[in-house]
């Protein structure tokens, strides 16, 4: 009776272990996954761009090259 109640915990604890592993392997692959995603969302090189020139900065640069 003692090995059976034996056997009956140890493959218990075996598969929680095996479950909360293959937990943290699906966490951290989806983590791989979503975090690429969120850094190219913040970057801010895909924010777009302002077309709107400033007549005053046009003529200062003109100025400016025109001077050298």
């Amino acid at each position: 009776m003692k090995k059976n109640k034996f056997l009956s915990y140890f493959l218990a604890v075996s598969v929680m272990t095996f479950v909360s592993l293959f937990a943290i392997v699906v966490a951290k692959s989806y983590d791989n996954l979503v975090k690429p995603l969120n850094v190219a969302q913040n970057n801010s090189l895909g924010k777009s761009i302002n077309l709107d020139l400033k007549l005053e900065v046009i003529d200062l640069i003109e100025k400016r090259n025109s001077e050298k």
